[in-house]
């Protein structure tokens, strides 16, 4: 009894400090969010702003469909096979997503940059915001590896540099870099490079911490894995996944069937 209410305060106090860690990542994410946006706005015009936003809408409407939700997957699946000491499982799921997301991700820029012309000057009546989705198109497979990697950060229980590389980090350089682009005097590509190398730059050091985990040496949360379990067992007995449940619930679903 005393050893299960130890496990139970220790998950506690773990969810505490994730909890103050996030809500610290999210309170920077916010202000250089809008010290970006503004920047945006008062040098480059509303015009390029509503061109950027329409670019983004885009491009993330492509990366929710080419990802179907395989994150929430991830970071469902990898606590539950580290509570059962099944590292291999892990690995499997990693790759397994990793090649699905190599297919996907090279699809659906192929199908972007088919499109773009026609979604900038048939839809959106917009011919700049043709250049801006042309580039744009390659955030996809870099968002979706990124997806990859920070899941499975968030899966390990390293919510510190989640927090921090995909709230703090990506806006931070976004920032940056914008002014960097600026002070060089390259125009209106200083809103697209910022934002695509932004994203680019945090991929490169999520790998780099993903590869610096060591698996053997952090430990599982025993609360946490039998609730994921308990959890898992229900899910699998789901008949109809893909009109009943939401593209997180999907992707735990998709994740079930691949094991």
């Amino acid at each position: 009894m005393e050893n299960n209410d130890g496990r139970l305060d220790h998950s506690l106090k773990i969810l505490a400090k994730s909890s103050f860690i996030v809500f610290i990542g999210v309170l920077f994410s916010k202000v250089f969010s809008y010290v970006y946006r503004i920047i945006i706005a008062r040098e480059f015009g509303p015009e390029t702003y509503g061109i950027f936003s329409l670019a983004m809408m885009v491009s993330g409407l492509f990366i929710v469909f080419s990802s179907m939700g395989i994150g929430d997957g991830l970071t469902r699946y990898i606590p539950l096979y580290r509570g059962k000491n099944q590292k291999e499982k892990i690995k499997y799921l990693i790759r397994r997503f990793a090649k699905i997301f190599f297919i996907s991700g090279i699809a659906a820029t192929v199908l972007m940059l088919i499109l773009s012309q026609f979604i900038a000057n048939k839809i959106f009546n917009e011919p700049e915001l043709y250049e801006f989705l042309v580039i744009f198109s390659f955030i996809i497979p870099i968002n979706l590896f990124l997806t990859i990697l920070i899941s499975s950060l968030k899966g390990y229980e390293k919510i510190g540099w989640y927090s921090f590389l995909s709230n703090i980090l990506i806006p931070l350089s976004n920032l940056v870099l914008i002014l960097l682009f600026m002070f060089m005097g390259i125009g209106v590509y200083s809103v697209i490079l910022s934002y695509v190398l932004g994203e680019l730059i945090v991929l490169i050091l999520s790998f780099i911490e993903f590869k610096l985990l060591n698996l053997r040496n952090i430990k599982s949360l025993y609360i946490t894995s039998e609730i994921l379990h308990n959890f898992s067992e229900k899910m699998s007995k789901s008949a109809f996944p893909s009109f009943m449940l939401s593209f997180s619930n999907l992707s735990i679903y998709i994740t079930k069937i691949l094991l």
